[in-house]
Protein backbone atom coordinates (compact mmCIF):
# COMPACT_ATOMS: atom_id res chain seq x y z
CA UNK A 1 0.00 0.00 0.00
CA UNK A 2 3.18 2.39 0.45
CA UNK A 3 4.32 2.34 -2.81
CA UNK A 4 0.89 3.01 -4.50
CA UNK A 5 0.16 6.11 -1.38
CA UNK A 6 3.73 7.23 -2.69
CA UNK A 7 3.40 7.04 -6.34
CA UNK A 8 -0.41 8.97 -5.78
CA UNK A 9 1.53 11.86 -3.90
CA UNK A 10 3.46 12.29 -6.92
CA UNK A 11 0.99 12.13 -9.46
CA UNK A 12 -3.09 11.62 -8.07
CA UNK A 13 -3.35 11.01 -11.95
CA UNK A 14 -2.41 7.52 -11.77
CA UNK A 15 -5.74 5.48 -12.54
CA UNK A 16 -3.41 2.33 -12.02
CA UNK A 17 -2.30 3.70 -8.66
CA UNK A 18 -5.80 4.31 -7.23
CA UNK A 19 -6.84 0.63 -8.68
CA UNK A 20 -3.89 -0.80 -6.90
CA UNK A 21 -4.73 0.88 -3.63
CA UNK A 22 -8.77 -0.15 -3.93
CA UNK A 23 -7.51 -3.98 -4.39
CA UNK A 24 -4.57 -3.71 -1.73
CA UNK A 25 -7.51 -1.86 0.81
CA UNK A 26 -9.88 -5.38 0.09
CA UNK A 27 -7.09 -7.62 0.83
CA UNK A 28 -6.33 -5.93 3.95
CA UNK A 29 -9.57 -5.58 5.16
CA UNK A 30 -10.12 -2.19 4.99
CA UNK A 31 -13.18 -0.07 4.67
CA UNK A 32 -15.74 -0.90 2.46
CA UNK A 33 -16.25 2.98 1.71
CA UNK A 34 -12.59 3.62 1.45
CA UNK A 35 -12.02 0.88 -1.00
CA UNK A 36 -15.18 1.90 -2.94
CA UNK A 37 -13.49 5.63 -3.04
CA UNK A 38 -10.29 3.86 -4.97
CA UNK A 39 -11.76 2.32 -7.35
CA UNK A 40 -14.05 5.50 -8.03
CA UNK A 41 -10.83 7.52 -8.41
CA UNK A 42 -9.96 5.39 -10.80
CA UNK A 43 -12.92 4.64 -13.30
CA UNK A 44 -12.72 9.05 -12.80
CA UNK A 45 -9.82 9.23 -14.26
CA UNK A 46 -9.73 6.81 -17.00
CA UNK A 47 -13.70 6.52 -17.78
CA UNK A 48 -12.10 3.15 -20.67
CA UNK A 49 -10.30 1.23 -17.07
CA UNK A 50 -12.42 -1.99 -17.62
CA UNK A 51 -10.39 -3.19 -14.56
CA UNK A 52 -11.28 -0.83 -12.23
CA UNK A 53 -15.00 -0.81 -13.00
CA UNK A 54 -14.93 -5.21 -12.92
CA UNK A 55 -13.49 -4.48 -9.14
CA UNK A 56 -16.03 -1.78 -8.11
CA UNK A 57 -18.82 -3.95 -9.65
CA UNK A 58 -17.19 -6.59 -7.05
CA UNK A 59 -16.87 -4.23 -4.50
CA UNK A 60 -20.81 -3.05 -4.62
CA UNK A 61 -22.03 -6.94 -4.57
CA UNK A 62 -19.53 -7.27 -1.76
CA UNK A 63 -21.82 -4.62 -0.69
CA UNK A 64 -25.26 -5.78 -1.86
CA UNK A 65 -25.48 -3.11 -3.88
CA UNK A 66 -27.31 -4.70 -7.00
CA UNK A 67 -28.13 -1.89 -9.21
CA UNK A 68 -24.92 -0.12 -9.06
CA UNK A 69 -23.19 -3.67 -9.36
CA UNK A 70 -25.35 -3.85 -12.55
CA UNK A 71 -24.24 -0.76 -13.79
CA UNK A 72 -20.47 -0.83 -13.25
CA UNK A 73 -20.63 -4.32 -15.01
CA UNK A 74 -21.98 -2.89 -17.73
CA UNK A 75 -19.47 -0.08 -17.77
CA UNK A 76 -16.65 -2.79 -17.62
CA UNK A 77 -18.24 -4.19 -20.82
CA UNK A 78 -18.63 -1.15 -22.75
CA UNK A 79 -14.89 -0.73 -22.25
CA UNK A 80 -13.52 -3.42 -23.44
CA UNK A 81 -15.41 -2.91 -26.27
Amino acid sequence: MAECDEALARDPSLSGAWNARGIASLKSGGSLSQTEHFFQEATRRRPDFALAWFNLADLYQKKGEIQNMRLALAKAEAAIY
